[in-house]
């Protein structure tokens, strides 16, 4: 979804968007999300392409984000990596480094706890 303000004068934008990347280890059987996703990869695959989705995951969304920043000005991204920032360095800190993105909720000052707590 991208929402923008036309009644002003830069015409910017923010586009809101949502991702979800397989995880490492996945259940066995045709039913799951990774065998699904390392289907289609194998299908559209070109000799010597790999055909992991969480890699391709990785490469598709920077390239999509790359291309979003040159056209709107911001981007949220909510994304279910299966991941935990600064853990893993060619996934999701991947993104974070190449699209020069940040952690919102590190930017969310803590709450002050009532009087007496």
């Amino acid at each position: 979804m991208v929402l923008s303000t036309p009644n002003t004068k830069d015409k910017s934008a923010i586009l809101f968007t949502s991702a979800y990347r397989v995880p490492l280890i996945s259940l066995p059987g045709p039913h799951t999300a990774n065998f699904q996703q390392r289907i289609l990869l194998m299908e559209k695959a070109k000799p010597g392409d790999k055909t992991d989705p969480r890699a391709k995951f990785i490469k598709y969304l920077i390239e999509f984000i790359t291309k979003t920043q040159v056209e709107c000005n911001s981007i949220v991204l909510g994304i279910d990596a299966n991941a935990v920032i600064n853990e893993d360095f060619d996934g999701l800190d991947r993104i974070i480094r190449e699209c020069s993105l940040c952690n919102l909720l590190t930017k969310i000052p803590s709450p002050t706890p009532p009087p007496g707590m």
